[in-house]
């Protein structure tokens, strides 16, 4: 359930047409793969959709390698930190603490002492470059079922 949860979405711009198909997108991806290997520190916004199409939001922090925080908005009373190894995911309304493994989760991705789109772990689903937008949606190679996750930088300059 916490994975089916973690259909996390940074930015949800699913419908516009891709400029760079996945497969063609490695320039795209190189240049995305070499400015998040700059960041150590990142705090950003995210929005998070449901399987079902419900909505949360929230305030995600990053210090590389493997700490993060993702602290959602009321009314969702979910809060997930990462120390390294763990995933902790405290639901604060049934006062249960539920652990997994971050590389078993998409957001293991983010937290990566060396960030690469080509591993075995993450499959690109999409490339993507429009209007100064760049964005680049993934899931887990082997449980794409799990969830996406789409990250979305501004271009020229990308950050």
């Amino acid at each position: 359930m916490l994975l089916r949860l973690f259909a996390l979405l940074l930015a949800v711009f699913l419908l516009a047409p891709p400029v760079f198909a996945a497969e063609s997108g490695q320039p795209l991806l190189q240049r995305v793969e070499a400015y998040l290997n700059t960041l150590t520190t990142l705090q950003a916004g995210f929005v998070q959709v449901t399987a079902e199409g419900n909505l949360a939001t929230g305030k995600f922090y990053l210090k590389r390698p493997g700490k993060m925080r993702w602290q959602y908005d009321p009314p969702v009373p979910v809060l997930m930190v990462s120390s390294g190894k763990v995933l902790s995911y405290y639901d604060f309304e049934l006062k249960q603490l539920s652990e997994i493994p971050l590389d078993e989760t998409l957001a293991g991705f983010l937290a990566q002492e060396d960030i690469r789109f080509d591993s075995k772990v993450i499959k690109v689903l999409e490339a993507s470059a429009r209007d100064n937008v760049i964005r680049v949606r993934i899931a887990q190679a082997k449980r794409p079922e799990d969830g996406e996750l789409t990250l979305e930088l501004s271009d020229k300059p990308l950050e």
